[in-house]
């Protein structure tokens, strides 16, 4: 997802009440690992600072830290609908639309913290590598970036790679086939049914996420035709095609601007800025073996 639309497809769209999930437990609680960092992160905050949460979506970031007294935050997205939903959780903070990748000097100087939680790297290196620059003397710069082959870079390239079998497969287009001619030829079609679910069963290694929940779903409507109106069996693939589409796009989009070692060594060269200034490093959670995101800071003095 790298315009505008897409991103406000997505934000406006059935997922978007779930688009914390990457940041929550079990129990729909703030990880305890994002929840320390940005504690500690803030520390030295004044309660008073100016802080800006760049590409903010709904609000992630902050909701993890709603118990600090912050009274002057804002939100920074492409998307309309992100930032509505960031000022429905938020709703005395400011928003400011941004609908380029390039990051203004005359916004950002005015922060005394810009953050990011998996956010600021959709914008790319460049814009990345130039911040420092537009940061006002004693602000910070911290964030938390997808890490290439890291925990969740891992875990969304396997979902990738699902989804991209299942549609060379035609699983949907099929089942949506299959779905009509059961319902005028029953006879003929159970032949053509077997057949689908043997192919899908010989990929069986390969399904997780939102392919095996089609799948799943796939298995018990066109198995068990008879207990379904025919419009509830389409209706349901036809719901499943728009979620797996656009379950594609947000996956492929975290993989394509997960930062590599030299992706971060880039940003820093780039920046101009001597080197002592940065701080690089991978972040790991208790439960993960692989980190989870590159630690990105930045101080101007």
């Amino acid at each position: 997802m790298n315009s505008k639309e897409e991103w406000n497809q997505y934000w406006n769209s059935a997922s978007a009440p779930q688009s914390d999930a990457l940041f929550t437990d079990a129990n729909g609680k703030a990880i305890k690992d994002f929840v320390v960092f940005w504690e500690d992160c803030f520390s030295s905050s004044d309660k008073d600072s100016h802080i800006l949460d760049v590409a903010c979506g709904s609000g992630a970031l902050f909701k993890s830290v709603s118990h600090l007294p912050f009274s002057n935050i804002a939100g920074l997205d492409c998307s309309e609908h992100a930032l509505a939903l960031f000022t429905e959780a938020f709703p005395h903070s400011r928003t400011i639309l941004n609908s380029s990748n390039q990051l203004h000097g005359d916004v950002i100087g005015t922060f005394d913290t810009l953050v990011s939680q998996f956010g600021i790297e959709y914008l790319g290196k460049e814009t990345l590598a130039k911040l420092p620059s537009q940061l006002k003397k004693d602000a910070e710069f911290v964030a938390l970036c997808h890490y290439q082959d890291g925990h969740i870079h891992s875990r969304y390239t396997a979902e990738k790679n699902a989804l991209v079998l299942l549609f060379e497969l035609k699983a949907v287009e099929k089942a949506r086939q299959l779905a009509a001619d059961l319902f005028v030829n029953p006879d003929s079609a159970l032949p053509s049914i077997s057949a689908y679910f043997t192919t899908l069963e010989a990929n069986k290694q390969h399904w997780n996420a939102g392919a095996l929940h089609f799948i799943q779903g796939a298995y018990q409507l066109l198995g068990n035709y008879k207990q379904y109106n025919k419009s509830d069996i389409v209706n349901w693939i036809e719901g499943m095609d728009k979620q797996l589409q656009l379950a594609y796009q947000r996956v492929s989009a975290i993989c394509d601007v997960a930062l590599s070692k030299q992706d971060v060594d880039d940003i820093i060269a780039i920046s101009n800025q001597d080197r002592q200034s940065w701080t690089a490093k991978p972040f790991y959670m208790a439960s993960s073996k692989l980190p989870v995101a590159w630690e990105l800071r930045f101080k101007k003095v």
